[in-house]
């Protein structure tokens, strides 16, 4: 997968993804990604090859898209992401010629697989959420995880584009599919990560705001003390109570006036941030439930190339 650069990728990854769901990266040179694509991304684009970059400077060439927020680029990929629709469900195929001995050395099993027990289907939730940052200047981003039912726990990737494109819409005979799915507990555990994930991208938009704000205040301290110091000239040369007095109102109206901007320019750069679900895919791969010739348990998760421990449940969680 092309990636990019490491500065930028929290807050440019997302449009990789979205482009690579449909599409195939033929690489990137100087700054510039082209990428071939494919239906309905193709059509949405209106083109069947597309090159982006992330650098103003480098989006004068003729045939390259500027990918950064308010682009025509960025607005297109926003609106394709929009129809992927809210709720999907796939079922992986099986992978007959896996080496259960090698993937049983790499996750250090030190058993030995006798008996398949059971063959079923094991669950794994895709949540897809839109997240929005409210702050100087705007931006969006698409924030996906994967909850691994079968093992309790949330991955950042759970599958390669290659798997979903052999994926079926329909199960095998063989397997039973499990009929309750854990929308809530994936859910539960999803956001705790998502949370995780806008709260460092705050902080990073924080500490650029605050370089931001510093420089309007000092814009804003050095009108209000120039009028100050204007009324304060003044007041030395009013020369009745009556005129004095209305100067140092005058004075008082501008600190707080200076106080009140102080406020507004604070807040206005303060990010605030909205994150809305907007898409589930429910997959589902093809497991097997070994008893070992030790008396253990084992889990092979022939869709993924997976092995792990667990008891005999429904979904292989411990």
């Amino acid at each position: 997968m092309v990636e990019i650069p490491r500065r930028r990728r929290r807050q440019e990854q997302w449009i990789l993804d979205v482009i690579l769901r449909d599409g195939r990266a033929l690489g990137e040179q100087d700054g510039v990604y082209r990428f071939q694509l494919e239906d309905p991304l193709k059509t949405q684009i209106g083109r069947e090859t597309l090159a982006l970059t992330f650098q103003k400077k480098l989006a004068s060439k003729e045939d390259v898209e500027l990918a950064s927020h308010g682009s025509w680029l960025h607005d297109q990929l926003l609106r394709y992401a929009h129809t992927w629709g809210q709720g999907a469900r796939f079922f992986f195929e099986p992978e007959p010629d896996l080496d259960l001995d090698l993937l049983m050395q790499r996750r250090r099993i030190d058993e030995t697989l006798d008996v398949v027990e059971k063959v079923t289907y094991g669950t794994l939730l895709e949540y897809i959420f839109r997240v929005s940052y409210y702050t100087e200047p705007p931006r969006e981003r698409l924030l996906s995880f994967v909850y691994d039912a079968n093992q309790g726990k949330v991955v950042k990737r759970a599958y390669t584009k290659s798997m979903m494109a052999k994926a079926s819409s329909s199960p095998k005979k063989e397997y039973e599919v499990p009929e309750e799915v854990p929308f809530q507990k994936g859910f539960d555990r999803v956001w705790i990560r998502v949370e995780k994930e806008i709260s460092a991208e705050v902080e990073e938009l924080k500490k650029g705001n605050r370089v931001h704000l510093e420089r309007e205040l000092r814009v804003l301290e050095d009108y209000y003390r120039q009028l100050l110091d204007e009324e304060k000239r003044l007041l030395g040369t009013r020369l009745s109570r009556k005129s004095r007095e209305e100067t140092q109102r005058r004075m008082e109206m501008l600190k707080l006036d200076w106080e009140r901007r102080v406020k507004e320019e604070t807040e206005r750069l303060k990010p605030q941030v909205i994150g809305e679900l907007r898409a589930v895919a429910v997959i589902h791969s093809p497991l097997e439930a070994w008893r070992t010739a030790e008396g253990g348990r084992v889990w092979v998760d022939r869709g993924r190339g997976e092995v792990w421990r667990g008891a005999l449940n429904g979904h292989g969680s411990r």
